[in-house]
């Protein structure tokens, strides 16, 4: 019973420090610059670009004057800078995943020191 409660907390830390915490960060009228600074291939994004259209794509090329991306489909768009009135992307945040991953380790630590010294204690 021991092994098998904390096998299952080892293996349910191991799978959320896999997880990457992030956010949704918004650019409005982004230069062309911020956006090849900022994004990457292989990044989802949601944009707004001229005339309302709406577009929700996985990033495959940054040039230098166009985003190329696909959607879910896997139909190939590209949209030029200049046309983006806005832009959603997600962004892994390193700091809050560190931390999370820290803060689960110490858990499953503790968690399996009670746990030992409640047995030995009997």
């Amino acid at each position: 019973m021991l092994q098998l409660s904390f096998r299952a907390s080892v293996i349910l830390f191991c799978g959320l420090s896999l997880l990457g915490c992030t956010t949704m960060r918004v650019m409005e009228r982004p230069a062309p610059q911020q956006m090849q600074d900022r994004l990457e291939v292989g990044d989802e994004v949601l944009i707004i670009a001229d005339g309302n259209r709406h577009y929700a794509l996985r990033i495959t090329a940054l040039e230098d004057d166009a985003l190329l991306g696909r959607d879910k489909n896997q139909q190939q768009f590209r949209v030029h800078y200049a046309a983006i009135e806005s832009i959603e992307y997600r962004s892994i945040s390193a700091g809050r995943t560190i931390s999370g991953v820290l803060i689960g380790a110490l858990a499953v630590v503790g968690l399996g020191a009670i746990i030992v010294s409640g047995v030995l204690l009997r």
